[in-house]
């Protein structure tokens, strides 16, 4: 069996780590050789395509060759559902082409069955080995707020919540922080390899995370995975639910005199990601008898 797995670039490297590591026959491809080549048995698509105008040729001329399709929602896809009726038109269409399709959490799934879509939930875990270490002598709240999508990512809470708690040291990822007022505890890191976010990880006490909109964040899961606390507007174990500045505010309230790590969270992420593990082999499994 050969699986081309195509679209988001870092969720598509990490399933086909993971495949490789199983011994399936797999590797990261695009929609070029998907369309030409005849030897994939399944095409994994990480990322709705279907509610782009070319979905439905792309998908009709995958079947004229027999390829098995797999459509594998992360989110931003699944909200463009919610702001175009022309995605959820062409959705529909495109569906009746497609074998299997998935998604990454419960609120996912939920809000696909909306419109119609039925998926299974196979999430898209992060390749984590790293152990638990001790929390930082300084209690620090680590943030992803990307510059284009400050606002989305919840960045005006992050602001309050810096100004509230000026003893606290923030770190901000993926923003440089020059167009922002300065503020003493908050540091911005910048663009920061994957390689090398165990090491921020180590110096953080606190994830929080409150987008818009997500599907399942692999930041979460790699917190948790390392004995971090994590604050997320998801309802997703082992994390401290926050809808709002101030569930935010009461939660860092609550956890700043916290002196071990979070070894409960730790333990449920490594045996969430062999879980998850085993339910992508198993669909691929499933999938080679049909």
């Amino acid at each position: 069996m050969t699986i081309l797995v195509l679209g988001l670039p870092l969720p598509c490297k990490t399933i086909v780590r993971w495949l490789k590591e199983n011994g399936l026959n797999v590797k990261v491809s695009n929609i070029f050789e998907a369309l030409s080549s005849k030897d994939p048995d399944i095409v994994h698509f990480v990322y709705s395509p279907t509610g782009k105008f070319r979905g439905p040729i792309i998908f009709s001329l995958m079947k004229l060759t027999r390829k098995k399709i797999i459509i594998h929602w992360v989110g931003s896809d699944v909200f463009q559902l919610f702001k175009s009726k022309k995605w959820v038109l062409l959705t529909k269409l495109t569906s009746k082409l497609v074998d299997k399709q998935l998604t990454v959490s419960p609120w996912l799934k939920e809000e696909l069955s909306c419109f119609g879509v039925h998926t299974q939930i196979v999430p898209i875990v992060p390749h984590v080995r790293q152990k638990v270490s001790k929390l930082p002598e300084e209690f620090t709240v680590l943030a992803y707020l990307p510059e284009k999508r400050y606002d989305f990512y919840g960045g005006h809470i992050v602001e309050k919540l810096s100004d509230m708690f000026p003893s606290i040291r923030f770190f901000i990822l993926a923003n440089d922080g020059r167009n922002h007022k300065k503020r003493k505890n908050i540091k911005y890191l910048g663009s920061i390899s994957h390689v090398k976010m165990s090491q921020i990880y180590k110096k953080t006490t606190v994830l929080i995370r409150m987008p818009i909109h997500d599907g399942l964040s692999n930041m979460v899961i790699e917190a948790l995975a390392q004995g971090r606390y994590v604050i997320y507007s998801k309802n997703f174990p082992h994390c401290f639910h926050a809808k709002n500045f101030e569930d935010a505010k009461d939660h860092i309230t609550n956890l700043y005199e916290v002196n071990e790590p979070n070894y409960a969270g730790a333990e449920f992420s490594l045996a969430f990601i062999n879980r998850s593990i085993k339910k992508l082999l198993a669909l691929y499994s499933e999938m080679s008898c049909m």
